[in-house]
Parts: structure tokens; C-alpha cells; sequence
């Protein structure tokens, strides 16, 4: 009777294998999956495909990055209707004019789960050129009796190849030092989104602390943003790094930060 109902089992296990294959079903359930259908086209569209990040001092910005920008839905549903061919070359092309732009940081799960499969020369040639990017800024402040008062503000966003900014993730950071220490620092860090479908979590991971007798600040903080495939239902969490290190001569290190 035993054996009967282990047959059983297997029979209907592997009827259910032939009528719904594997590969189906991590595709129905992947969107980032390279396959060239009308979904996985529009996934691709919408996808963050790179990141930039924008530094400065003084007090915050009024105009958000992101706010005049409008997905226009119609431009996406006709590039996720052209033919695997024309889709490739807009793809390709979309691609290869951000290549040599040194200002970008490019996606890691963009570069892995699509143009890996798709373009794997492009894919290497930026992988094998992607250096470590570091960037240094000088925070000008206003100085009482010795001591510089500023506020820097480091906005990192991401944006589609289509040049659409989706979101972005903000520390503004209020400091102040006198050349041999810094004083005190206030930091304060926030996401907004733009695009449909994206939501702000909050922070997924906050590392700070002072070191060299306080004259260097560190802050490592991650953000958590959701993006919903509305066919199939699924969610995917994007974590946007911002990478500080505050100097007590007014100068301000960022390495890595992006989504």
C-alpha cells in the first residue's frame, strides 16, 4: 500500500512537471530575467540602471530632483513593443552612450540580471572599468570665533536608461569643526519617490561614530525602497548606500554611494 502511494505521488508530480516546467515558472515570478517579453521589456525600462549623486553645501535644495520628471507610460509601452531586434539595438545604444560617463554608478543588479545575458561585452567592459569611486568636496561654512558652522547635502538617485529618475535618498548633515576637531554633527536621512509603484521603507542600516581623536566623522547608511511589478504581483527591495566621511578641515569624502 506503501509503495502504491509513493507512485501515486510521483505520477502526479511529474504530470505536473510537464505542464508546468520550471523555467515558466522562475520567469512568471522573476521580472529581471532577460527573456525578451512585453513584461520583461518594461521591466527593463523601469529598472534603476544607474545611479548619480549629488553633493553640495549650503541649505537644502527647494527643488527636488526628480520632480519634473514624468514617466510617460506611452514612450515605455512602445519600446516594450518593438521586436526583439529594434528592442536590442535601444538597448544597446541606451547603454553604450553611458559607458565612458564617469559620473554614473551603475547598478549591480541591472548589470547582473539583464545586460549580463544580453550585451556580456558591454557587461565586462564596464565591470573591468568599474573603479572604486571616491569623491572629495570642500563644505564651505560660516566661522564664529573659530568655529565653521555648514550643512552638506548628499542626494543619491537612480535613474532608468531612459533617463527617468525614480526615487532618491538624502542625508543632509549638519556639522561644524575648527580645523582640529569637529565639533558636533546633526544628521538627518530621508527617501522620497517619484515613480509609480515605489515606495520609501526607511532605514535599513545606519553605521556612525567619530575617530582620530574626532577629527574625521563616518557615516554608512542604507535606505530601503520597494518597486511593485504590478503583472505578476511581486516586490523587490532596492538598499541605496550613502558612504560619508566628514574631515575637520571642511573637507567631505564619498566613496561607493549608490543604489
Amino acid at each position: 500500500m506503501r509503495n502504491k502511494r509513493i507512485l501515486l505521488v510521483t505520477l502526479i508530480m511529474f504530470s505536473w512537471a510537464c505542464f508546468f516546467p520550471l523555467n515558466s515558472i522562475t520567469v512568471a515570478y522573476n521580472p529581471s530575467t532577460p527573456q525578451l517579453n512585453v513584461q520583461a521589456k518594461e521591466a527593463l525600462l523601469n529598472a534603476p540602471a544607474y545611479s548619480l549623486i549629488n553633493i553640495y553645501s549650503g541649505p537644502v535644495s527647494t527643488t527636488n530632483l526628480g520632480s519634473v520628471e514624468v514617466i510617460d507610460s506611452s514612450i515605455v509601452y512602445t519600446y516594450a513593443n518593438l521586436d526583439d531586434s529594434q528592442f536590442k539595438e535601444l538597448i544597446r545604444s541606451k547603454t553604450e552612450s553611458l559607458v565612458d560617463n564617469p559620473n554614473i554608478e551603475w547598478n549591480k543588479d541591472f548589470l547582473d540580471g539583464y545586460l549580463k545575458d544580453l550585451f556580456p561585452d558591454i557587461y565586462y567592459e564596464i565591470i573591468n572599468s568599474n573603479k572604486s569611486k571616491v569623491k572629495v568636496f570642500h563644505s564651505d561654512g560660516v566661522s564664529t570665533n573659530g568655529v565653521t558652522t555648514t550643512q552638506t547635502n548628499l542626494i543619491v538617485y537612480p535613474k532608468t536608461l531612459l533617463g527617468v529618475t525614480l526615487a532618491e535618498f538624502d542625508c543632509y548633515i549638519y556639522w561644524s569643526w575648527n580645523g582640529t576637531q569637529i565639533i558636533s554633527v546633526l544628521p538627518t536621512t530621508y527617501g522620497q519617490v517619484y515613480a509609480p509603484s515605489w515606495n520609501y521603507i526607511g532605514i535599513n542600516n545606519n553605521i556612525q561614530y567619530f575617530y582620530n581623536n574626532n577629527y574625521n566623522f563616518k557615516k554608512i547608511v542604507t535606505g530601503d525602497f520597494t518597486f511593485t511589478y504590478l503583472s505578476p504581483y511581486w516586490v523587490r527591495h532596492y538598499y541605496p548606500k550613502l558612504d560619508i566621511t566628514l574631515y575637520a578641515n571642511d573637507d567631505v569624502m564619498d566613496t561607493d554611494s549608490g543604489w
